[in-house]
């Protein structure tokens, strides 16, 4: 104990009361050493938290109690044996003694030892197949054993943001706290202790830089995009931008046509899923239809459970901005709302790694008082495939064999294919002179035929035919040339997408001698095209146009079963049904009723939807097929998003929205909500926008070094210019890449002065507005077309029409490098200096002791009771 902490102590006695004890506790707790070690065990046991698997963690007591039964197993038979030697050596000679006793210890522990692996450990090790052995939390082991803390349900952090946790915070405030006042209380400030007071003060000066770049830390990435190329295809400066996106928080971006509002998303999830069966709950398509049976369904739904509400208002919003920004150049949030005050929102599901499903839910007509702008009613229905056929033991029971839930106006999900067994497709409102087509009798049980008719004069003619068949109708002239199952190339038509039909390819010559290829769709007429070989564009692919209203050509494609269910306007249901070479037409099936597909086999009219609307539901990925870089960054997320309003009571919808990063500037999956009052909300999921202080950004160039031959890129590199908002600022061009980032708004400047250069780098590194920009990534794909392009000479060189650099902030590192040099540079004085001076004033102190003084007194000086003090003074260096 030092002198100083013998006088602090008394200190305290003198001038606390008795009724000031708590005080005077705390006090004291806060100069304790003992304090300072636990809390500096507390920061350890945090970061194993943080790195090491919960359940690795949980597996200590196992281990603890193997090596307790070796312990006990060597304990036991050393104490025995020895007891034993020791009484058969009590007469021996104690050198004996003591030799055997030794020799005889270490045997005995070793075939203690060896007894203990080779008969106890067989029976204690876990087997994880068979669950036999000793393994204490054994499911919440093998559940958890790649998990770390900040992974489990309620934490959902990353690595940053567990570290910049408020209990961290606390504890390392602490800890400065406690390493203030003990210092002051304990060690005395005299030039000895000079080493100890360094490192105390690096320590302090580490923690507090720690926090402050905690609490101020910026991380994320920067799209620029290339301006329009001139002539030769170089691109021209893009247009500046100060907007990047945080590499941590997601937000949620809505709209109803007044401009997107961005709202910060926070305490989502990451890792876990939640509430997977939000929609499934209710009426959904895909747990109607056939796909689905019992079983099929996914049984872990993740947690049961989630509501992570959405700020009513927008806490940054990107786009016509007028509030103030924080001390990193951040909106602070008093943007005006563009969104109805009505209107709530909060997050009810969440799948960490999904792909999409479309899906359809059931939509309630009534409750709409105004149809929205944009929505058409959709209806739908569910069928049953019911068999009268003996099963494999001979018995004859009717039982539903498939169930099928169809859209009305939905290409792709109007229809149910099975190949070339059967197909169903649903409509509402059907041409009639479509349907009278479609139930045309082919003669000579064809595969395929032709129904044309010619408006102008009425004729109308069916025929069945092959490739090369030709007919002949009111001076038109028909060959069919190709009869394929599938489009020659992608349906890209709007709202065709993904779907696929048979198509005939007819030559058409018209009564004036007109020329075109008729690409007629069996089950889409309404996009049938034809190609003219009168007119051709410049790159020498034919001109195509929108099938001619004065020629109806109807594909009809019989090779296999084929049902079509329509509705009329006024509600009633017809049906045509093709199978086994003939037509059989239903003008009216009743709501319940059955369309005979073949003897013994029905389709059910079992249950209609007036609407439906569509939506993507999350098919979780299997854990061996995900990417382990992209757990946690939302990249492969879904979150399931409700609406709500206070003006529509009982009413809610809840929409499935993919993740897409980079919104506003790249496409990103948006999901609509018609609100029954007539109200359109649009949604969208994306990474939190931020923008850059009193700076923007522009893509001057790019440049992509490979290695010899064109192969993998060496280095690649962005040209980009730093436009000042501040008036009296210059801004200044920079070539940015991965070694050698651009650093603004302040950057080195060769017309400075060093002095001044030096000072402003300092200032930048405590400035959390000083941003680092580094490449990190490009436009590979556009680099490579260009590269293409430019070899067969059509431009001047390869361009990329975008750049993406990395954003971060740095703010404190000064300071905590500051820390580690005066740690650096006081623990060698502690050690050496320090133990040096002492042992000086030691020697000195002995050499000026009085001859005539006996031993062990010395001279009473002032000067030798100051280094009396001082010789005590150490304790707690």
């Amino acid at each position: 104990m030092s002198a100083k902490w013998r006088r602090s102590l008394a200190w305290d006695d003198r001038f606390f009361p008795a009724w000031a004890w708590p005080a005077k506790f705390v006090l004291r707790a806060f100069s304790s050493i003992t304090l300072a070690v636990t809390l500096l065990l507390m920061v350890a046991l945090y970061g194993i938290l943080a790195s090491i698997p919960i359940g690795l963690l949980a597996q200590f007591p196992t281990w603890a109690f193997y090596g307790a039964t070796l312990v006990a197993t060597v304990l036991a038979v050393a104490a025995l044996g020895l007891a034993m030697l020791h009484l058969a050596l009590r007469r021996a000679p104690r050198g004996v003694r003591f030799a055997a006793m030794l020799l005889a210890g270490i045997g005995l522990v070793v075939l203690a030892s060896a007894w203990w692996y080779r008969v106890q450990w067989p029976i204690l090790s876990y087997d994880p197949a068979s669950g036999k052995g000793v393994r204490f939390f054994a499911d919440f082991s093998a559940r958890y054993a790649n998990t770390t803390l900040r992974r489990l349900p309620g934490f959902e952090m990353t690595e940053l943001e567990f570290y910049a946790w408020w209990p961290l915070r606390v504890i390392l405030l602490t800890f400065v706290a406690n390493m203030v006042i003990a210092t002051v209380r304990r060690i005395e400030f005299t030039f000895v202790n000079l080493g100890v007071l360094t490192v105390h003060t690096g320590i302090v000066i580490i923690t507090l830089g720690s926090v402050y770049y905690g609490a101020l830390k910026r991380e994320g990435q920067m799209i620029l995009l290339a301006g329009q190329a001139d002539a030769r295809g170089t691109p021209n400066e893009g247009v500046p931008t100060d907007i990047y996106f945080d590499a941590i928080k997601p937000a949620l971006y809505l709209s109803q046509f007044r401009g997107w509002e961005m709202r910060v998303l926070r305490g989502l999830p990451r890792y876990n899923d939640y509430a997977l069966d939000v929609v499934r709950r209710g009426d959904s398509a895909r747990t109607m239809s056939a796909a689905v049976r019992e079983g099929d369904l996914p049984t872990d739904n993740g947690i049961a459970t989630l509501s992570v509400p959405v700020p009513g208002i927008s806490d940054a919003a990107p786009v016509d901005d007028g509030s103030g920004r924080d001390s990193t150049g951040d909106p602070t949030g008093g943007a005006r709302g563009t969104i109805d005050p009505d209107i709530r929102v909060r997050i009810v599901g969440y799948a960490t790694y999904a792909d999409a499903e479309p899906d359809f839910e059931r939509v309630d007509l009534s409750r709409f008082t105004k149809v929205p702008p944009g929505m058409a009613v959709r209806p739908a229905r569910l069928l049953e495939l019911f068999s009268d056929l003996p099963d494999e033991s001979g018995n004859v029971e009717s039982r539903a064999v498939l169930r099928y839930f169809l859209v009305a106006h939905d290409p792709v999900f109007g229809i149910a294919d099975h190949g070339e067994g059967l197909a169903i497709a649903y409509s509402v409102g059907m041409d009639d002179a479509r349907f009278a087509a479609l139930a045309s009798d082919l003669p000579g049980d064809a595969d395929h035929g032709l129904v044309v008719r010619v408006p102008a004069t009425g004729e109308t003619i069916a025929a069945p035919v092959r490739v090369g068949s030709r007919l002949s109708i009111s001076g038109y002239e028909l060959e069919v040339t190709e009869l394929l199952p599938e489009p020659p190339f992608p349906i890209i038509t709007e709202g065709y997408r993904g779907a696929t039909s048979s198509v005939a390819v007819v030559r058409v010559t018209t009564p004036g001698g007109e020329a075109y290829e008729r690409y007629a769709y069996h089950r889409f007429p309404e996009i049938d095209q034809e190609m003219l070989e009168q007119a051709a564009r410049a790159d020498g692919r034919p001109a195509r146009r929108d099938a001619s209203a004065d020629l109806s050509i109807t594909y009809v494609d019989a090779r296999y079963a084929q049902v079509f269910v329509d509705e009329r306007a006024d509600g009633s249901v017809r049906s045509i049904c093709r199978a086994a070479g003939a037509v059989h037409v239903q003008d009216a099936v009743p709501e319940g009723g059955d369309v005979e597909v073949i003897p013994g086999v029905r389709l059910k009219l079992v249950d209609r939807w007036a609407h439906v609307e569509k939506f993507d539901q999350p098919a979780p990925v299997l854990a061996r097929e995900r990417d382990g870089e992209m757990i946690g960054t939302h990249e492969h997320a879904m979150v399931a998003v409700e609406v709500s309003s206070e003006l529509l009571p009982g009413w809610s919808r809840v929409k499935w929205l993919r993740y897409g990063k980079y919104f506003g500037v790249m496409d990103v999956p948006e999901q609509r909500v018609n609100l029954p009052d007539g109200r359109v909300l649009d949604l969208a999921f994306g990474q939190m926008q931020r923008r850059l202080p009193d700076f923007e950004l522009a893509m001057r160039d790019f440049e992509m070094i490979a290695y010899e031959n064109r192969g993998a890129p060496r280095d690649y590199r962005s040209l980009i210019r730093v436009v000042p908002e501040t008036p009296g600022r210059e801004g200044f061009l920079h070539w940015a890449s991965l070694n050698a980032p651009l650093r603004a708004p302040w950057a080195w400047d060769e017309r400075r002065s060093w002095v001044s250069n030096a000072m402003g780098r300092l200032a930048s590194g405590l400035n959390p507005r000083q941003f680092k920009f580094a490449q990190a990534g490009w436009d590979s794909e556009g680099w490579n077309q260009s590269q293409a392009m430019a070899d067969q000479g059509m431009v001047a060189r390869p361009t990329a029409r975008f750049t993406i650099l990395h954003v971060g902030n740095n703010p404190g590192i000064h300071v905590i490098a500051l820390g580690g040099i005066l740690m650096g540079l006081g623990i060698p004085w502690a050690f050496y200096v320090k133990p040096w001076l002492v042992r000086r004033e030691r020697d000195r102190l002995r050499a000026s002791i009085k001859p005539g003084v006996r031993g062990g007194e010395r001279a009473p000086t002032e000067r030798g009771a100051r280094s009396d003090e001082t010789l005590e003074v150490g304790a707690n260096a």
